[in-house]
């Protein structure tokens, strides 16, 4: 559970997202130049370890490690149902990238208030930990644990060691019901301001680490040197770790510094609700329903949108307040929406049937879930892409308006419209001006600077791509880790389009913290329209970093209303064929990627 705190507006918003070096106080910095929405680093720049405008990359900024962009799934449940899970998840072809367990690490049964914080975890419940993570090891699957800040003293052990030094905040007790079952307990909240206190505390979740924790999930107060605390114990111990790190805490911080350092977050205990008309009124439920956590990313009025990288509980938190066919539609449409964030992480309180985990859910919604979150994983290129720009250029991957607060740029080829509201087939949304739009799904093309309404079956998430757009797709594998960028898909919208567009595709080892000292590469991939013509230009690669590929096999998928005339690539002509039902040409290469490839479609 999470502490509310209502969104109030930030009057200097737009001041967030500035070059990293402004604040920290580099006032000559300029903002960087933007080509089809992606900054591309020159071989100079590159080298120098400068973005484009001259800021230096901000060696205070942590990105999230690169499996944090798949799909993560919490529970309440012991070492048999987590392994159950996992089980239910493969077999139902879900992608599964992280499971963490929730406060029952410490005690299922009762969840407090013995246990809570006893540093020794539930062992009935959790009697081989080290096995565990083994065995989701092998699955390249992360586990992590829930944390909070503070120790009941019905574990008298744990309590009285931190009591008798002094390590706890004067006149910090707390006497409620939260995980203090027949209100017996009272729970003292740790000064991690204090060194020491800090210290002892990460010695007791050391050997944690050691069994193969990797992450932690963190509930209570977002003081800075709790959420350090527990950060730089991932980034230096947990297993898989080369430095990056990863907590995935609460949506409040004590500074834009924290935001920075500490950027995964979620955004609290939403109602399994479409709606919830009285918030931020708190009195009746804890943060909103599925309208108000789209409005959370993209509405930038809204304290939350400051946020780099935030994720939901999809499908709500609190127990759900619909059945039958509408809980489902509800679902359907939370996991939409969450497919297309930059952190997912599906979850739900302990009387939610399965946490929400799309298994629990019958076929046609696991069949939707499916769709979406493979979708997902096949954007990992482009989305991690938009992770490092965030990183790189301070420019956030989901870019919203407070004119058109339900809908939002998710990097710079989506405009992303998440259904709000039940039994809905048709969605009305804005298309930014001096674009031109394609409907994802059906093709059909839209002039921009007008609203327009668009079909949204539940079948799918309303979905428009801007013309021009250059998308690199992976093939699909069950997590992040499992996948790789040996072959890439570059789905292209030339038509529409009357000037030249760029990607340019950001890759690094996705573990350490390399990539702010250059140990990132970078490949360009250029679109020129023309009457007569489609060229298509993919430089060589630029930068390095640890396993770098030197090969790569390209599979291009242009959408053309008309079947071209003719393809060519690198001056000869090639195989290719055309979907007339589709209106997409298809051809496939190898190259090195420290070679051009050039690919000139005669209309």
């Amino acid at each position: 559970m999470q502490t509310p705190y209502p969104h109030y507006r930030l009057a200097l918003t737009v001041l967030l997202w500035l070059p990293l070096s402004t604040w920290a106080g580099d006032q000559s910095a300029t903002a960087p130049v933007v080509s089809g929405g992606a900054v591309a680093f020159t071989v100079r720049e590159i080298a120098t370890g400068t973005n484009i405008g001259g800021a230096k990359l901000d060696a205070d900024i942590i990105l999230p490690p690169a499996w944090a962009f798949g799909v993560l799934h919490g529970y309440y449940t012991n070492q048999a149902g987590i392994l159950r899970n996992l089980k239910q998840l493969e077999a139902g072809d879900f992608p599964v990238d992280a499971i963490w367990v929730d406060s029952a690490f410490w005690d299922l049964t009762t969840r407090g208030p013995a246990g809570y914080i006893d540093f020794r975890g539930d062992r009935g419940a959790f009697p081989d930990l080290r096995g565990l993570t083994g065995q989701l090891e092998r699955r390249q699957v992360r586990f992590g644990i829930w944390i909070w800040d503070r120790v009941l003293d019905a574990n008298p052990e744990a309590f009285q060691e931190f009591e008798s030094k002094g390590y706890f905040k004067p006149g910090q007790i707390v006497s409620n019901g939260w995980h203090n079952a027949g209100l017996q307990s009272i729970a003292r909240v740790v000064d991690f301001s204090n060194p020491a206190a800090a210290a002892l505390w990460s010695e007791k979740l050391r050997p944690f680490m050691a069994d193969g924790v990797d992450f932690f999930k963190m509930d209570a107060g977002p003081q800075t040197d709790y959420l350090r605390t527990h950060f730089e114990l991932a980034q230096k111990y947990g297993r898989h770790t080369r430095g990056r790190g990863f907590i995935l805490t609460q949506s409040a911080r004590d500074s834009l510094a924290d935001i920075k350092r500490y950027p995964a977050a979620w955004t609290g205990d939403a109602q399994s609700s479409w709606h919830q008309p009285d918030y931020p009124d708190t009195s009746r439920w804890i943060l909103g329903g599925l309208r108000q956590q789209i409005e959370m990313v993209a509405n930038p009025s809204w304290r939350h949108y400051a946020y780099p990288f935030l994720a939901n509980d999809t499908g709500g938190f609190h127990l759900r307040s619909l059945e039958g066919a509408a809980a489902e539609e509800l679902y359907i449409r939370w996991a939409q929406f969450s497919a297309f964030g930059s952190i997912m992480q599906v979850f739900g309180a302990p009387r939610v049937p399965e946490q929400n985990a799309p298994f629990g859910w019958p076929a046609a919604v696991q069949q939707n879930f499916r769709r979406h979150t493979h979708l997902r994983l096949q954007l990992f290129p482009y989305i991690y892409t938009h992770a490092l720009l965030t990183r790189l250029t301070g420019r956030k991957m989901i870019q919203g308006d407070a004119d058109h607060p339900l809908q939002y740029r998710f990097g710079d080829a989506f405009l992303v419209a998440p259904v709000s509201e039940p039994n809905v087939t048709k969605r009305s949304l804005w298309l930014p001006e001096g674009e031109r739009w394609i409907d994802y799904w059906t093709g059909q093309s839209y002039s921009g600077g007008q609203e327009v309404t668009v079909p949204a079956p539940l079948e799918h998430l309303p979905l428009q791509v801007r013309a021009g757009a250059i998308i690199p797709l992976r093939d699909y594998a069950p997590s992040v880790l499992r996948g790789n960028n040996a072959t890439l898909t570059l789905d292209v919208f030339p038509d529409g389009a009357t000037e030249k567009s760029e990607f340019t595709l950001y890759e690094d080892d996705g573990t350490s913290n390399a990539y702010l000292t250059n140990g990132f590469a970078a490949t360009t991939i250029a679109c020129q329209p023309g009457p007569s013509s489609v060229a298509l230009h993919i430089a060589p690669i630029q930068g390095g970093y640890d396993g770098k590929l030197t090969q790569r096999r390209w599979k291009l998928r242009l959408h053309l209303a008309a079947k071209p005339a003719g393809v060519r690539l690198n001056g000869k002509a090639v195989r290719w064929k055309y979907d007339a039902q589709q209106g997409v040409l298809l051809s496939d290469w190898k190259a090195a990627t420290a070679q051009a490839s050039e690919i000139l479609i005669a209309r």
